[in-house]
């Protein structure tokens, strides 16, 4: 398979990227994710990030830590519709 890789240009929305999503622990049909990337934490949690593949082995509840440069997030799915997820706040 062909890895694509992309260029950091100012005002374009990196894509997904698979190989930087990791499933850290998963018990009872929850599960807790990291994600490493350099597009914007907007971009991440809106609605169609994630590909449909993707957001198949998601559930609502589900976890995830969010590493962008030298920050991380804590996000939890809030909403799955239409095979879209929706990350939100925690609590």
């Amino acid at each position: 398979m062909e890895r694509i890789l992309f260029e950091k240009i100012k005002g374009v929305k990196m894509a997904f990227d698979n190989s930087n999503l990791s499933v850290i622990a998963f018990a009872n049909g929850w599960t807790l994710w990291h994600y490493r990337t350099q597009n914007k934490i907007e971009d991440v949690v809106n609605v169609g990030y994630f590909p449909e593949r993707t957001v198949d082995l998601m559930a609502v509840g589900d976890v995830f830590y969010i590493t962008i440069g030298e920050f991380t997030y804590q996000r939890q799915v809030i909403n799955i519709e239409n095979r879209k997820a929706t990350l939100g706040k925690l609590g």
